[in-house]
């Protein structure tokens, strides 16, 4: 095994037998505490160096699958990811049965809890991160979101603001952020108070350092041990290409700014901003935006510590998605809804965006999947349920891994597919694909609903 550079693949450190063993021992999960001392530091080393793990399996194959060092700093653990589009690993490798359990869907349920608190004083030590810890409840995406993405996810959840029905219309920004705030309130922070009373969605109440006044105000309360923390939470248009920080609302200058024009308004986040990103690029805004605002022990004042910026459809949809394809696909689908409501008077459609696993049963097994979209439509007595996935990529990989949760999420309801590979290529194709779905779904409607 060894380490080699992301460009060329050549070698920058090689490793010794025992080292490779430890790594792997690691690894299996059947390791002693030398073996996982020497696997954290590759991990560190490949981390900081931006160096790939080469995996030596398959060398009699002259084959080299590849790894990448990951960093969880919510938790401060590190793990082993297997790099896509490359040669996989051999079937007895360790990594082998990682890579499986890490892209198949999981056997557990997601973690749900009411009780809100996301940082530490006293962060844990830095610690190789598990498999099982890797795996997540319901696929790779549900295992990248970090704490703050959850708490997001969940107050969105509890507001209803992840459906859209076709019987009423969207919600307007206001209307949308005090049905967010009506949710925080279900919602109990360390001190045992809702999450509304300091769950702040102005920009102006943190640049009027009113955020601080009420944390420090309440600051007391918060039982020994724990960490007092605030939450920010408004619609954001861009976050920096370094991302330490992010836009607060207003539309930047245009060009470079004049004298007497606007200034673009940044909030800076120590951690820095973490958002979703598919390859190497991050998926466009509008964000909704949400920091966590605490003072660590030894720090002068409250800051922004952390953040996560999570794509919505549009500043008055805050429906979450989690790339640009997914806005074009749901954009298809609320024309389709259009469509098939005018040829069926009396039908009821609803569109939901899962924001976490569902559970399913296949072979007697309880197994958990998360689908892009579902559309419901009722008549009467009849009510249809539609699983709409969008498919963005076409690669081996890629189908070998929805090839695991499609059955899941044919237990659900009817699946229909997206080829979002088209998207890119004008309004035409992704008009067609609209076309595809509508009729699809007119074949199926006109059989079924009474």
């Amino acid at each position: 095994m060894r380490l080699v550079r992301k460009h060329d693949l050549s070698c920058a450190r090689h490793f010794t037998d025992a080292q490779s063993h430890a790594i792997l021992a690691a690894q299996s999960g059947s390791s002693d505490a030398a073996h996982c001392d020497t696997n954290l530091a590759v991990l560190r080393q490949a981390h900081g160096t931006g160096l790939w793990l080469a995996c030596d399996c398959l060398k009699e194959k002259g084959l080299t699958p590849l790894l990448t060092s990951c960093h969880i700093k919510d938790d401060n653990k590190r793990y082993w990811r297997t790099l896509s589009g490359h040669p996989t690993h051999h079937a007895r490798c360790p990594f082998a049965r990682f890579r499986t359990r890490h892209h198949d869907a999981a056997t557990l349920p997601p973690p749900r809890t009411d009780h809100v608190e996301i940082l530490y004083d006293a962060p844990p030590t830095d610690r190789l991160a598990t498999s099982c810890d890797q795996t997540g409840h319901g696929g790779e995406r549900a295992a990248q979101r970090p704490p703050l993405s959850w708490l997001l996810l969940s107050v969105i959840e509890r507001a209803g603001l992840n459906r859209l029905s076709s019987s009423s219309n969207l919600a307007s920004p206001s209307d949308w952020r005090s049905l967010l705030v009506q949710a925080t309130g279900t919602f109990t922070l360390g001190n045992g108070e809702p999450l509304s009373e300091l769950w702040f969605h102005r920009p102006a109440a943190w640049t009027s350092t009113a955020v601080h006044a009420q944390l420090r105000q309440k600051t007391p309360d918060w039982p020994q041990g724990h960490l007092p923390q605030a939450f920010l939470c408004w619609i954001t248009f861009t976050v920096s290409e370094e991302r330490d920080r992010a836009a607060l609302p207003g539309p930047p200058p245009p060009g470079r700014a004049r004298e007497g024009q606007r200034r673009q308004e940044w909030i800076h986040v120590r951690d820095g901003v973490t958002l979703p990103i598919i390859g190497r690029t991050p998926v466009p805004g509008p964000y909704l935006f949400i920091g966590a605002v605490a003072r660590y022990t030894g720090r002068p004042d409250y800051e922004c510590v952390r953040a996560f910026a999570q794509p919505v459809v549009a500043t008055d949809c805050p429906i979450p998605v989690d790339s640009r394809n997914e806005r074009f696909a749901l954009g298809q689908l609320r024309t389709t809804v259009d469509i098939l409501s005018r040829e069926f008077p009396g039908a009821q459609f609803s569109i939901t965006k899962p924001l976490f696993p569902i559970e399913t049963q296949i072979e007697d097994q309880t197994r958990y999947c998360l689908p892009d979209f579902l559309l419901r439509i009722t008549r009467g007595a009849t009510s249809l349920l539609f699983v709409i996935e969008v498919m963005g990529f076409d690669r081996p990989s890629y189908h070998q891994s929805k090839a695991a949760t499609h059955p899941l999420m044919a237990t659900l309801g009817t699946l229909l597919e997206m080829d979002a590979t088209r998207f890119h290529q004008g309004p035409a194709h992704r008009t067609q694909q609209g076309r595809r779905l509508t009729q699809a779904l007119r074949g199926i409607l006109r059989q079924s609903l009474p």
